[in-house]
């Protein structure tokens, strides 16, 4: 189905792209990091309140970004904002975006068709999370 094709495969691979993605995720990494920081600074570390913050900020600026006049932006741009730094500063957004345009287009169809997507990527990465971090502990190697 390829919901992000209309836009991610319009751009060619070229020094500019790489560059831009580049400099994006360097950017967008730092900004998750201080957004952490700072909302975690304000309200404490007994839930995650910093990354809720990074991935509905996140996944509002994507879908904002690409429903505003996306096509308008030079191609280097594009993918530089997007896939640099909103894809290092959360990877949720491309989930929620994946999942919102389906709905946008084709309403209840499209919720239908996409709930199984969101409802996997959501619940099945935090499994494998849960069974990579259990392998990771169970190899891994006293450092004392």
């Amino acid at each position: 189905m390829g919901v992000r094709r209309e836009y991610a495969d319009s751009v060619p691979l070229t020094a500019s792209a790489l560059l831009a993605v580049f400099a994006g995720g360097l950017l967008g990494s730092a900004a998750r990091f201080a957004v952490e920081l700072g909302v975690t600074g304000v309200v404490g570390d007994s839930w995650p309140y910093g990354v809720l913050v990074v991935n509905l900020v996140g996944s509002f600026v994507l879908g904002f970004v690409v429903g505003r006049g996306f096509p308008r932006w030079p191609e280097w741009l594009r993918v530089g904002a997007t896939t640099g730094f909103l894809g290092s500063f959360t990877t949720l957004s491309a989930i929620s975006l994946d999942v919102a345009v389906p709905i946008l287009r084709n309403g209840v169809s499209g919720f239908a068709l996409m709930a199984p997507y969101a409802i996997g990527s959501i619940v099945v990465g935090v499994v494998v999370a849960w069974w990579g971090l259990r392998l990771g502990l169970s190899r891994a190697v006293d450092a004392t």
